[in-house]
């Protein structure tokens, strides 16, 4: 498959800095590593992840539509092997990495039973989450009032436990002011041979975006990633990532995770909890 011309291949070599097993960042804070995958030649996991969220979508029409919301899942993986891709996603603060959007082999999730989540909050925010969400075994969530993510503050999950997960307590903590992309304009319509210029305000300190984009064009679909130290306020995807996506249509986001840390209960292989506060804009890729 060809994206564009003058793009090299890009190898990505992990490297564990103060030695020993190399971890995979994976969504809502769940942590995958080779040893997980591989030990005894099994690529079944069982995970869980807690989670609140932000998202600001803004279409091709330029209507941004806001959803606060928080959500919990438990499952068991099976196929991570077949289903490994290389996203692009493995990188060093400061880097980028532009790659083709391809479907890996087929991976099983059987939902995993934890019993009730509740969460609590700023802005006296008490909820139970709702089970059963979409549909699925092992989904909690529910939405939250437009003024509980702006309010920043500390957030405590509670599990009572299952027949398959055991009890636990999680927090996560979201800063006040809350991120903001403050030129989202820029990425409606991109010229790729003069790169991207992301900047924002607010957001937790010592932590990073995760900036992104797709394009879709002459049969083709590919993205980029970048990953930034929110300290920096501003950031340019180089016109040399932008070249390696084909004209046509896509989107580009960027969001914060203002928490990205782990939590431990019976059952579990591993367990992630995240804030996220996300943005993201139809664009025009030339």
């Amino acid at each position: 498959m060809t994206i564009s011309p003058g793009v090299a291949e890009l190898v990505v070599l992990p490297i564990h800095p103060g030695g020993g097993t190399c971890v995979k960042q994976g969504t809502a804070g769940v942590t995958i590593t080779g040893e997980q995958i591989l030990m005894d030649t099994q690529d079944t996991l069982k995970a869980g992840s807690l989670s609140v969220i932000q998202t600001n979508v803004t279409d091709a029409k330029g209507v941004r539509t806001v959803t606060n919301g928080a959500g919990a899942s438990f499952f068991q993986s099976t196929g991570l092997l077949a289903g490994a891709t290389g996203r692009g996603d493995n990188l060093s603060p400061g880097s980028c990495a532009v790659y083709p959007i391809i479907t890996g082999g087929a991976i099983t999730e059987v939902g995993l039973d934890a019993g009730s989540i509740t969460l609590t909050g700023p802005a006296g925010l008490a909820i139970t989450l709702a089970p059963q969400y979409g549909g699925v075994k092992g989904n909690f969530g529910a939405t939250l009032s437009a003024g509980v993510i702006p309010s920043g503050g500390t957030f405590t999950f509670n599990g009572s436990g299952g027949a398959d997960v055991g009890p636990f307590t999680s927090t996560l903590t979201i800063a006040n002011p809350n991120f903001n992309w403050t030129n989202p304009s820029a990425a409606a319509t991109i010229d790729r041979t003069q790169g991207l210029l992301y900047t924002w305000s607010g957001g937790l300190p010592e932590t990073y975006f995760l900036l992104g984009g797709t394009s879709t064009g002459a049969l083709v679909t590919a993205g980029y990633s970048c990953k930034v130290a929110v300290e920096a306020g501003q950031f340019t995807v180089p016109p040399y990532i932008l070249l390696g996506l084909p004209a046509g249509s896509g989107g580009v986001s960027i969001e914060q995770h203002d928490t990205d840390s782990t939590f431990s209960a019976t059952g579990l292989d591993d367990g992630g909890v995240t804030a996220v506060i996300e943005y993201s804009v139809a664009a025009t890729i030339k």
